[in-house]
């Protein structure tokens, strides 16, 4: 019997390639959460690059959840406040670049 005769085996097959669709979906905004990830976080470090010659100590102090706003932004006043704390402990860490 055909699909066209067997609404039920129709179903199913729109079933599974809904599935199919829904988990292709899925693994593409897993990939661009990943990837919007990477860019917050790289953001962050050319940012904090700007008032400290290494970053890793940031990072031992921070954790990133601490830097960013309910919706997922980098919320700079945080991130000042966060890098003016570790320059007050750490004032060796200042960049004192020349112009």
């Amino acid at each position: 019997m055909t699909e066209r005769r067997d609404p039920e085996r129709r179903a199913t097959r729109q079933a599974a390639a809904q599935r199919v669709a829904l988990r292709e979906a899925r693994e593409l905004v897993s990939s661009w959460r990943d990837l919007a990830l990477e860019l917050r976080r790289a953001l962050i470090e050319l940012y904090v690059g700007q008032f400290l010659v290494d970053v890793d100590p940031f990072w031992r102090d921070v954790r990133e959840e601490d830097v960013v706003d309910e919706r997922g932004r980098i919320d700079y006043r945080a991130v000042d406040a966060r890098v003016r704390d570790l320059l007050a402990r750490k004032p060796y860490l200042a960049r004192h670049d020349t112009p």
